[in-house]
């Protein structure tokens, strides 16, 4: 290839990839079988931080600025959480939700209302999961997981101070 046509593709490239790719309801999915599409949408100033599909199939989405939306397949739902502070991580089971974030915030959503606990120390929180809702786990920070034990969040000691990102 010469140096023109190399030049001329990677205008090509560029000007596609500013194309906005999630506007209206999306492109089609191929195959000819009727009803079968794909689309996405989000509201257009949610940056989302974390996603999570519970088992009823509606996603829940974190954002940076303590947003919370869920998506329940036909229309995305805002929920008020009093903050404005980063979630990094979001979680559910049997219709309660949990997201966690920056300062050491934690969240919980009981199906009608949201109440704010903090971490027993401030300290940046990100990932929140469990498998039910008495079993439930944070990590974070300078080596943080705390677990949830009787009504109260646990530290675990992990003799580390390296971040913790995943469970």
């Amino acid at each position: 290839m010469n140096t023109m046509r190399i030049v001329a593709c990677l205008c090509c490239l560029a000007f596609l990839a500013t194309l906005p790719a999630c506007d209206g309801d999306g492109p089609t999915a191929p195959g000819d079988e009727p009803g079968m599409s794909w689309s996405w949408s989000r509201p257009r100033d949610i940056k989302p931080t974390a996603l999570y599909e519970d088992e009823f199939g509606t996603i829940w989405a974190a954002d940076a600025y303590g947003r919370v939306l869920s998506y329940d397949g036909a229309a995305w739902t805002h929920h008020d959480t009093g903050l404005e502070t980063r979630l990094n991580s979001i979680w559910s089971d049997c219709g309660e939700v949990y997201a966690v974030g920056d300062g050491g915030v934690i969240l919980h959503y009981d199906g009608e209302t949201w109440e704010r606990s903090q971490a027993p120390y401030p300290v940046d929180l990100y990932e929140v999961w469990g498998t039910k809702l008495d079993n439930l786990w944070i990590v974070g920070n300078a080596g943080t997981i705390l677990r949830w034990a009787d009504g109260t969040w646990e530290r675990m000691s992990t003799g580390t101070l390296e971040s913790m990102y995943a469970i």
